[in-house]
């Protein structure tokens, strides 16, 4: 019963650690866009924060954009976006829409249009 409740600690831990991990992720995905794109104070990109690239302020959807970068998350083997991601998909168009993800962000609007 002892060995069990060890390892149930010893889990928790490893799950705070992991939820840790996660969410300083997003902090730096966040800054490496601001600063890529020049993202003023009290812009609607600025106000939209967490949403360029999740569907809602808690962060744990991805919207179109997100994705498209969280793939090339995925095939670097990192959960941390580089300028170089971000600008890889500038010419991509997350919403559909015949316009591209830089476009809508040179416009001060979301790349998926939320």
């Amino acid at each position: 019963m002892k060995r069990l409740t060890q390892v149930i600690k010893i889990a928790a831990i490893y799950a705070l650690v992991g939820i840790s991990v996660s969410a300083l992720a997003l902090p730096s995905a966040w800054k490496a866009f601001e600063s890529l794109y020049g993202v003023k104070d009290g812009s609607n990109l600025a106000k939209a924060k967490c949403t360029v690239c999740h569907t809602n302020m808690k962060g744990k959807t991805l919207n179109a954009y997100g994705k498209e970068i969280d793939i090339l998350c995925k095939k670097a083997g990192t959960k941390k976006a580089t300028d170089s991601m971000i600008r890889s998909v500038e010419g991509q168009d997350a919403t559909g829409s015949g316009g591209t993800n830089v476009s809508r962000i040179r416009a001060d609007r979301t790349p998926a249009g939320n």
